[in-house]
């Protein structure tokens, strides 16, 4: 063989071991993501974000890590790697083509780890009127994984804002509690005001998985409106007073913002029986909540009913425990306008559990409890809907075909 032929014999070769490096990463519509909705200590919130667009051609992406999961990968001798947080950024769920890549070193946590966080970010290329996909994940951690979508293709959306501490730390969670101080920011400083609605509490809860209803219209109806100015693009110090949804707006013509949530004191935590009763009314009749919501002591009204269906004072203590942590969690995962027991994906998730397998496009959620490939495994597709309070809001596509899982999974809550 020539020397010619056998450099471009070499040249192929190279080619062919670089290209399955160029595409190890598969389109995330692919992958299974039931790992977002697993409950656990490693899996509640490990990786948190929050997205602002900080200049014209760039986003920066402001995380949040459990310090104590950091702390328990790092190496116990100088000659071990230390973990590193990777990132891959990409056009969206259903296009794995890559924009960017990289990794980071992660913060070495200090003094005793508990359940401290280490703050990180990352300047990513994301120009206005595009959007992003970014993948993250800490090495040889698949637990440790983290999704975060960039989204400029509108002009003044959340992610124009930043919420941050009266210090002006940013803040990763949309859930004001009372009393809480923060101020916002906004991506163009030169904005002399922004504009500020509270809504009433969303009341309506959702329906079971066959019964179709038409879910109410977001109607831009505020309670009340006030301007608050800015100094150089931020506020002075904000607290929200009372409950409800709170929206802020660059203009008062625009269509969306920044959500801000004001549910009950413990909010996503429910350990108060008033908060207790709500969420009985997936198992059971209009009849039983009438008379439940009739009784003059909540307490007494959840106590009983547990006792009632389990017969048993120590099975009714298991069942508490069980079905209020999957309230807790579907609050903590699905929150979007409304608390996330009250929400589709909430509603499955408490009656059925954590999906075996989840998969989402860029505009819906599959869950799949048994075998992907399997024909009698149960499936719930959510789509994606346009709120001007909230970019979680999915929607189940309901059937009657989900009748009998439906009635067999509530009376199994009831043994």
């Amino acid at each position: 063989m020539s020397a010619g032929r056998r450099y471009n014999a070499g040249l192929m070769l190279l080619v062919l071991l670089l290209l399955p490096a160029c595409h190890r990463i598969p389109a995330v519509s692919r992958m299974d993501l039931s790992y977002r909705y697993q409950a656990g200590p490693e899996h509640v919130q490990a990786i948190r974000s929050v997205v602002y667009h900080s200049s014209d051609s760039s986003a920066t992406v402001y995380l949040r890590i459990r310090q104590d999961l950091v702390a328990g990968r790092m190496p116990s001798s100088g000659t071990e790697a230390l973990p590193r947080l990777r990132y891959h950024l990409q056009p969206g769920y259903e296009d794995a083509r890559l924009i960017d890549s990289g990794s980071l070193s992660l913060p070495w946590p200090s003094g005793e780890a508990t359940a401290a966080w280490s703050t990180m970010e990352l300047q990513l290329p994301v120009a206005r009127g595009e959007k992003a996909l970014c993948l993250l994940r800490i090495d040889g951690e698949p637990e440790l994984r983290h999704l975060c979508l960039i989204d400029r293709s509108r002009a003044w959306s959340a992610q124009d804002f930043l919420l941050t501490d009266p210090s002006g730390q940013p803040l990763f969670d949309p859930i004001i509690g009372s009393g809480q101080s923060f101020r916002l920011a906004v991506s163009s400083p030169s904005l002399a005001r922004i504009f500020a609605d509270r809504f009433q509490p969303e009341a309506s809860v959702a329906w079971p998985p066959f019964a179709y209803h038409r879910e109410p219209s977001q109607q831009l109806k505020a309670d009340s409106s006030w301007d608050i100015p800015l100094d150089a693009g931020v506020s002075a110090i904000l607290r929200l007073d009372k409950a409800g949804t709170y929206l802020f707006r660059a203009f008062r013509e625009s269509s969306g913002g920044l959500s801000l949530l004001r549910f009950h004191e413990s909010y996503p935590v429910v350990n108060r029986a008033e908060q207790m009763l709500p969420p009985l009314q997936y198992l059971t009749t209009s009849r039983e909540f009438g008379l439940l919501q009739a009784e003059p002591e909540p307490k007494l009204a959840v106590d009983r009913f547990w006792l009632e269906v389990t017969g048993d004072a120590g099975r009714a203590r298991l069942r508490i425990r069980e079905f209020y942590s999957r309230v807790e969690e579907s609050n903590h995962w699905f929150t979007s306008y409304k608390e996330g027991w009250k929400t589709d994906r909430g509603i499955i998730y408490i009656i059925y559990g954590p999906p075996r397998l989840v998969h989402r496009t860029d505009n819906t959620e599959k869950w799949i409890y048994g075998e992907d490939g399997n024909a009698h495994s149960l499936r719930f597709t959510f789509t994606h809907h346009d709120n001007p309070f909230s970019p979680e809001d999915y929607r189940l596509i309901r059937s009657p075909l989900y009748k009998e899982s439906w009635y067999n999974a509530v009376e199994a809550w009831r043994r």
